[in-house]
C-alpha cells in the first residue's frame, strides 16, 4: 500500500482528481469523461465517468454503478480524504472576486491640452 500511497500523494499536485489513481483506464467511451475502467481493488471492469469511479470506490449508492467490495473503510477514508483535499484545492485556484474602486471623481479630472 505504501506504493499506493506516494502514488496518491504524486497525483494530488496534478490536475487529475485522485481517485483515477485506483483504477486502470481501459478505453475511452464516446464523448465526455466517460470511461471503460477497471477497478484496481476489486478487478471488475466498469464504464463511467469520473463521479461512477467515486461511486464505486467511496460506496455512493443510487448512482448507477455497483459498489467496490474490496474497499476497507480505512480505505474509503483515505479516499475521502484525497477528495476533499482536491476539492479544496480546486476551489482555491479557481479566480476570486476583486473589488473595483469606488467611482468617487478621484482621479477623472479632464487632462489639459486635450479636447
Amino acid at each position: 500500500m505504501a506504493n499506493q500511497e506516494a502514488k496518491n500523494q504524486e497525483s494530488s499536485s496534478l490536475d487529475e482528481p485522485p481517485l483515477w489513481d485506483y483504477v486502470s483506464k481501459i478505453e475511452k467511451q464516446g464523448g465526455g469523461g466517460t470511461w471503460k475502467f477497471k477497478c484496481n481493488l476489486c478487478n471488475e471492469i466498469r464504464q463511467g465517468s469520473y463521479s461512477r469511479v467515486r461511486a464505486h470506490l467511496i460506496g455512493i449508492k443510487g448512482s448507477g454503478i455497483s459498489i467496490c467490495k474490496k474497499a476497507t473503510a480505512g480505505d474509503k477514508l483515505e479516499m475521502k480524504r484525497l477528495e476533499d483535499a482536491y476539492e479544496e484545492k480546486k476551489a482555491e485556484s479557481k479566480s476570486k472576486d476583486v473589488e473595483l474602486p469606488c467611482e468617487s471623481g478621484v482621479g477623472f479630472n479632464k487632462r489639459k491640452g486635450l479636447s
